[in-house]
């Protein structure tokens, strides 16, 4: 499963299952929809400030999103995103 977290810059924590291991990248925020192209799902961390015109961006890429506006604190968001098929 890949997390993402967007703040200042994106960090995409990708996690392999069979062996255990993660890694950690950092992207500018610009890059996001390069990134998310190839994925078929995700979970992305973001402040509610940005959380409508990333969601709405997210979705013109293809993907269907699911807000959880209780993750975290009151300023912030976890959305479950799945591309469509």
């Amino acid at each position: 499963m890949t997390s993402i977290k967007y703040g200042k810059i994106l960090t995409v924590i990708t996690e392999n299952e069979t062996t255990g291991t993660a890694k950690v990248e950092t992207f500018k925020v610009s890059k996001l929809r390069e990134i998310i192209q190839f994925m078929t799902e995700f979970k992305c961390s973001l402040n509610n400030t940005v959380l409508k015109r990333t969601v709405k961006k997210i979705q013109e890429a293809g993907f269907s999103v699911t807000i959880n506006e209780d993750y975290g604190f009151e300023w912030e968001s976890l959305i479950s995103c799945h591309k469509n098929t």
